[in-house]
């Protein structure tokens, strides 16, 4: 799925101070983005926190207010039928055409397109509908119109795949085999994939990088890994005398986020808690240790932790 070679170093999305109101409600505040070629960016918010207009803007279905996009590499206010036309979606909800059949709508899009003639069976190949191309697409199960859908948006070639709830509607096993193929498109053929998702847990496995917005902005922008790294981490201890521990723990070691979280129990919260370190302190200090636990947040915690809520 290689580009014509046009803005081949620009990130593959680039949206800069993106703005959106409808009358009093500000639905989208000065959101910047970048996504690199090849990488799967995890778009994460609440319900309402400005994800799907945000998603709107950069295809174009929404003018912004304010900002500017670039997509591989030109602009969408200079270029729409250009720069879209290196793209692929799935934005809200499964949509076909639903009295024809899953070929018919994989061909018609392939000729909307101006796709060669094999496109439309490979898309069908790749996403495993092959048993239902004669299957109107009305009649199919939800989780099969989720995959005609994004066959639909595979069936160009697309070099930026954005996918609005990729695993809607799909069953355990479905939801695996989209990831797999997720990874397999960006990592292995270069297409970059923005994604929006409910599910933390696949979006934990799936995204090189991450982006939480919350009420209109985006509160945060990581590597995954980096994002893991920042995440809080924390230890459990159960003690004899919390109080005597809670003061050696800040004296000898500096931490300052220590709570209570018991009778006799400790929670520490610190950045720099270490639970070798703890462990010698406590013990140095005569105190009686009976419980450690090291933990740390999931992407679901920290998701929490930041927007106060669930998606």
């Amino acid at each position: 799925m290689s580009g014509n070679g046009r803005g081949a170093g620009a990130p593959a999305l680039l949206a800069r101070g993106l703005a959106k109101s409808y009358g009093q409600v500000r639905a989208v505040r000065d959101i910047s983005i970048e996504a690199r070629r090849g990488e799967i960016y995890g778009f994460l918010g609440r319900n309402g926190a400005g994800k799907t207009t945000t998603i709107r803007m950069i295809l174009g279905l929404v003018r912004p207010d304010e900002g500017e996009i670039e997509i591989l590499g030109s602009s969408l206010r200079r270029d729409r039928a250009g720069v879209l036309s290196r793209v692929g979606y799935l934005v809200e909800s499964a949509a076909a055409y639903p009295k024809l059949s899953v070929l018919e709508n994989l061909e018609l899009q392939r000729r909307l397109t101006r796709s060669p003639k094999a496109a439309a069976g490979a898309a069908m190949e790749t996403l495993g509908l092959e048993q239902y191309s004669g299957r109107l697409a009305g009649r199919l199960s939800l989780g099969n119109k989720q995959r005609l859908s994004i066959a639909r948006a595979l069936v160009h070639r697309p070099e930026l795949l954005i996918l609005d709830e990729p695993a809607n509607g799909l069953d355990p096993a479905g939801i695996i085999e989209i990831r797999a193929l997720l990874k397999r498109l960006a990592h292995e053929e270069g297409v970059t994939i923005f994604m929006s998702s409910h599910l933390l847990d696949e979006v934990e496995q799936l995204a090189d990088r991450i982006g939480i917005v919350h009420e209109g902005r985006l509160v945060e922008e990581a590597e995954a890994a980096d994002l893991s790294a920042r995440s809080l981490r924390s230890v459990e201890i159960e003690v004899d005398d919390p109080g005597k521990a809670e003061a050696a723990l800040r004296e000898f070691l500096g931490l300052r986020a220590i709570e209570r979280s018991g009778e006799r129990a400790l929670r520490v919260t610190d950045p720099l808690a270490d639970p070798a370190a703890i462990a010698r302190t406590i013990v140095g200090a005569g105190l009686g240790l009976s419980r450690l636990v090291a933990g740390s947040e999931d992407l679901e915690s920290h998701f929490m932790r930041l927007t106060g809520g669930s998606l």
